[in-house]
């Protein structure tokens, strides 16, 4: 979607086909070996012509693609790139989002990342969620910007907006992670965290989410990274690597949200021992 949005950008229309500028194409381009993707893409119907191995090269002069099948598809792919790029929206372009098209070609109101995990919900208890959750950010008077991945949308929250603007740690991240919905929580404390459920009944989704350790990251070995805590939950020690997000996921519930907003303020500090031994 990267590719066919910096080529439908940076052309016109010729005949029944798209012209490319090419000069315009190739410093706008940031996709490597494109020409893998223009091999695929002919597959499922796409004909570019001026191609030499489906490659752009330096005797390359012009690059023209057609949809034989249904012209009609070069037509909206060009219209719809054309209004994601003048309203600074390219993003909904790669998710071919409905929301391109639900405002006239010159207007867009729908700039929020909240819309583009709450579209992506699948059921009516994941749509139930992010709304409620999101306005639970909004009404303690959080910040928010996206943050999700190639895996999928997301939202982070900061209690800062100083802290948000340099990307520094976030509280939460609600993400569409490969098709499914989790919310990270930022907790440096599990043991007081765990402590608290003493006499009170713990969520079944927070339990499952003690029960699990970290195996390291591409950074550090398995109980090596300083970010990292230590816990004992039923018995069984965990680690949790922290240098690269969050530590702590789970599969989110609307019943529960008050519960992930307290389990941050109680688990939010480390231990000061925990700290200095940070320090040495």
């Amino acid at each position: 979607m990267k590719l066919i949005y910096t080529l439908f950008t940076h052309g016109d229309f010729v005949g029944r086909g798209f012209a490319v500028d090419i000069p315009a194409f190739k410093k706008a381009n940031r996709i490597k070996n494109p020409h893998l993707l223009f091999k695929v893409l002919s597959d499922y119907g796409f004909v570019f012509s001026g191609l030499i191995n489906y490659k752009i090269t330096p005797k390359t002069m012009e690059l023209t693609i057609d949809y034989p099948d249904n012209p009609n598809v070069i037509i909206v792919l060009a219209r719809v790139a054309g209004k994601a790029a003048k309203v600074n929206a390219e993003e909904l372009f790669y998710r071919w989002s409905f929301r391109l098209l639900s405002e006239p070609f010159d207007s867009f109101s729908y700039t929020d990342p909240f819309y583009a995990v709450y579209d992506k919900a699948r059921t009516p208890e994941e749509k139930t969620f992010i709304n409620a959750f999101h306005r639970a950010m909004r009404e303690r008077g959080y910040y928010w910007q996206g943050g999700g991945g190639n895996e999928g949308p997301g939202i982070r929250y900061y209690d800062k907006e100083s802290v948000m603007k340099r990307k520094g740690p976030y509280l939460f991240q609600l993400w569409d992670n490969k098709g499914e919905l989790q919310l990270y929580m930022r907790v440096r404390n599990a043991d007081k965290c765990i402590s608290h459920y003493k006499g009170i009944a713990m969520p079944d989704e927070i339990a499952e989410m003690f029960r699990h350790s970290d195996h390291g990251c591409g950074n550090h070995a398995e109980e090596t990274c300083d970010m990292g805590i230590e816990y004992v939950f039923e018995g069984e020690k965990h680690w949790h690597c922290g240098c690269c997000g969050a530590l702590f996921w789970l599969r989110p519930k609307v019943e529960s949200i008050s519960h992930y907003i307290k389990m941050h303020k109680i688990g939010e500090k480390k231990e000061a021992k925990k700290e200095m031994e940070v320090v040495k």
